[in-house]
């Protein structure tokens, strides 16, 4: 190989193996949205303006509350979590939107 070609195969190399990384990171970065998908909850919802439950969009639901195991250290009591809701009637009447993007205290 000439003395010339030897700077443009390292600048090669070097763009290839920062492709690979990047893609990598990329790769992992899906992985990981589709394997631990963002949750939110309702402070996010009720900040948006989305309903709170089932009720505020008028679905008939019944209300269940799941328990959590009991606790192995005394003194600590069982996890209960009281939000978990089984809707009924499974035809939405209006799909929720939220809060527009602007408001009508910014127009005015």
């Amino acid at each position: 190989m000439s003395d010339a070609l030897q700077p443009a195969l390292g600048l090669a190399g070097l763009l290839s193996i920062g492709a690979m990384v990047a893609w990598g990171l990329y790769a992992a970065g899906v992985w990981r949205e589709a394997v631990r998908p963002p949750r939110r909850g309702m402070a996010w919802a009720l900040a948006q303006g989305l309903p709170a439950s089932p009720a505020d969009l008028g679905l008939a639901f019944e209300e269940r509350t799941v328990r959590g195991p009991e606790a192995s250290v005394p003194g600590m009591s069982q996890c209960s979590h009281p939000w978990v809701w089984e809707i009924i009637d499974t035809e939405l009447p209006v799909p929720p939107t939220g809060k527009p993007f602007f408001s009508s205290s910014a127009i005015s």
